[in-house]
């Protein structure tokens, strides 16, 4: 039998309540169920003690919430960094005004990583492009530590968005499965965790050809590429309207230079840098969810310029990351393009009974409009004709745009399909629906009801899908947000947490965790519409 012995951890000083009883149950489970005790004469009620059987270099490795760690019984003993303090670190790193090549050779050469004294987020491949309803890197890692996964385990996130679960998943070693209906999120999963397998070499050759192309194109004042001729004249007129002739003609150019990187990973990673600057170089209003146009014929944004920093900072984040994890090879993952409604059938169907964790961050009830956010970026990429735009959102979960018809079928569809649902689904989908009747109210507030019957309807599937792929015992983490509508002047609150816990145990999963959390603020261009607090709902199936 192994030996045990003790391991004295240091927790972040910095983080929430509930990350603090995070980092316990992580450590409780990567050290095989040994309790932590507080270390006497610690001031800052940072520092514990735990006695376990694993290597000590297992929990640097994995722990999330955790900074150092010692062995011995004191501080005294022999330690280092976690991975994942280091990673952060990298991100300081990458922020000094130093090239990707100077931030890249500083790490290699073992150059002092400073420990964070404040919450990072965007560390590595995290913080490549801006996206509504992004969550936590440490709570998808943290999580996935709870869930005990190993290096075989299977990881899917059926509403995958920027990538967050997949990038973490791959990180710890796993196999990792993506999905989402919107084109944009699963090529920027698809560059996030592809990134994660190239050398910080590749990278940085890739980067500097990239910046010399540029520079040899924007010398010889090249005109408009092919790029733009390989769209269709719809679109072609459609971004007329959103772009000034010149800002369209310094995308062509930044689109041709991309175009010709050879490494496919490091040319995923330009094509979102490129993403990430359009709302700047649009007359779109910048903060806005929805693509409003504010037209100003004297916006002097010199795209190439601003593309010039975005990739630089996307190439000293990345690489600086990938010089401190060299040698650490990564899990496989796949990104499919799909309906989230198919979980559990069709594209999915290899799955079943096989994935041991299920992490994900639905769509509210009234959803953000994710393909209408995107729709330049989609548009201007050839992602997705502007004339499946319309099409493509009404796909999607929580999809707030529907016709007086489609409304008057999906109450329909509610009152013969209720029985499936629990009663305070069904009695919020009929208050609403009765205040909403008895008031002189808009086209979007009579549609409420049905829209909301139309969200949990399609989310029983998708619970009902999550409990048919998952293992016996496996377990499914959803971090969802509650909010509210108003209905015939009345305020009425949209529980969605506890609504799709009833759900989840209605169609044969166990809650075994119900937990708040406060979030931090988001810095991200979608701050104003982002919440304050959401739920973390852990299932387990039978």
């Amino acid at each position: 039998m192994t030996e045990r012995h003790h391991v004295v951890c240091r927790m972040k000083s910095y983080i929430q309540p509930f990350e603090r009883g995070l980092a316990f149950a992580e450590l409780r489970s990567l050290s095989r169920g040994s309790t932590a005790a507080p270390l006497e004469g610690d001031p800052e009620g940072v520092l514990f003690t735990t006695c376990t059987r694993r290597d000590v270099d297992v929990l640097r490795q994995r722990l999330t919430y955790w900074d150092t760690v010692w062995e011995g019984s004191s501080t005294w003993g022999s330690g280092g960094p976690t991975v994942q303090v280091r990673r952060e670190a990298t991100w300081a790193m990458a922020k000094n005004g130093k090239t990707p090549s100077e931030v890249v050779r500083e790490v290699t050469n073992g150059g002092e990583l400073s420990l964070p004294k404040q919450r990072v987020l965007r560390y590595g491949p995290h913080g490549l492009h801006e996206y509504r309803g992004k969550f936590f890197p440490q709570l998808v890692r943290s999580l996935l530590n709870i869930a005990g996964v190993e290096e075989d385990s299977v990881v899917l996130d059926p509403m995958c968005g920027s990538g967050t679960t997949l990038v973490e998943a791959v990180l710890l070693g796993c196999s990792a499965i993506g999905v989402d209906l919107n084109p944009l999120s699963a090529l920027m999963s698809r560059a996030k965790v592809g990134i994660l397998g190239k050398s910080p070499d590749a990278l940085l050759a890739e980067h500097e050809a990239l910046q010399r192309r540029i520079e040899r194109l924007r010398s010889a004042k090249a005109g408009r590429s092919a790029w733009s001729t390989r769209l269709q004249q719809r679109d072609q007129e459609y971004l007329r309207r959103w772009f000034s002739n010149d800002a369209l003609a310094s995308l062509d150019l930044i689109s041709m230079a991309v175009q010709e990187t050879k490494d496919i990973e490091c040319r995923l990673i330009f094509m979102m840098s490129l993403s990430n600057i359009i709302r700047r170089v649009s007359w779109q209003r910048e903060a806005d969810l929805r693509v409003r146009k504010a037209v100003d014929p004297e916006k002097g944004v010199d795209a190439v310029l601003l593309f010039l920093e975005e990739t630089r900072r996307s190439a000293s984040a990345i690489g600086a990351m990938l010089a401190a994890d060299e040698g650490r090879a990564p899990g496989a993952c796949e990104v499919l393009e799909g309906d989230v409604r198919d979980v559990g059938m069709g594209l999915f169907s290899r799955y079943a009974n096989r994935v041991d964790v299920i992490l994900t961050s639905p769509p509210y009830a009234t959803a953000l409009p994710y393909i209408d956010t995107d729709r330049l970026s989609l548009c201007y990429l050839n992602l997705l004709p502007r004339g499946e735009h319309r099409k493509t959102e009404r796909r999607m979960i929580g999809n707030r745009e529907i016709s007086e018809g489609e409304r008057a079928r999906l109450l329909e569809v509610f009152e013969e399909e209720q029985g499936s649902l629990p009663q305070a689904v069904t009695e919020l989908v009929r208050t609403v629906r009765t205040l909403n009747e008895g008031a002189d109210v808009g086209f979007r507030r009579r549609n409420s009801a049905a829209l909301l019957s139309a969200y949990f309807t399609e989310m029983t599937g998708v619970l009902s899908g999550i409990r048919r792929l998952l293992r016996r015992g496996g377990r499914a983490f959803l971090i969802v947000g509650s909010n509210h509508t108003i209905a015939g002047g009345e305020r009425v609150e949209i529980a969605t947490d506890r609504l799709l816990a009833e759900i989840g145990e209605s169609v044969g999963l166990v809650v075994e965790q119900f937990m708040a959390m406060e979030m931090l603020a988001s810095r991200d261009i979608f701050k104003k519409n982002a919440g304050s607090v959401e739920t973390l709902i852990e299932f387990r199936k039978r």
